[in-house]
């Protein structure tokens, strides 16, 4: 019982912004850790193909960006993927409550698999050891106009 209500009460600090309704291609994150990161979402430039359904941009207060990705949705089980040509990663959203979710629309929370590993492998990236970027949660800061 004490274990559910500091999660609850921990979730409730977030102050996580009411736009979760917002798409996908619209989207900032920041990380939960408070390192600095922003993970920002745009449009695909129309050339992409269907499967593209935005571009991704990973930066760093002092790394500048570390990584753009192609995120790509497959039809069918519909997961979504941030691929950078080396490396897919997987998308998982979550809404406030930590329950999973689909898709972006109705989630607040963002994890994205093995980007910390993949960032410390490279280590020809920017500040990959200066600044590493770890595995970190993703909390919606913001929708784009």
């Amino acid at each position: 019982m004490l274990r559910n209500w500091t999660i609850a009460s921990s979730l409730a600090l977030l102050a996580l912004p009411a736009s979760s309704e917002c798409p996908l291609a619209l989207r900032s994150y920041e990380d939960l850790d408070g390192r600095q990161l922003v993970l920002e979402f745009d449009p695909p430039v129309p050339d992409k193909g269907a499967s593209v359904i935005a571009v991704a941009s990973l930066r760093h207060s002092d790394r500048g960006e570390i990584a753009r990705f192609d995120v790509v949705a497959f039809s069918g089980y519909g997961n979504v993927m941030l691929v950078s040509g080396e490396r897919d990663h997987t998308a998982y959203f979550f809404a406030e409550d930590l329950r999973s979710t689909k898709t972006a629309e109705g989630s607040t929370l963002l994890f994205v698999e093995g980007l910390g590993l993949a960032d410390w492998q490279s280590g020809a990236l920017p500040g990959s050891r200066d600044h590493p970027l770890g595995d970190v949660l993703w909390k919606l800061a913001g929708c784009k106009e």
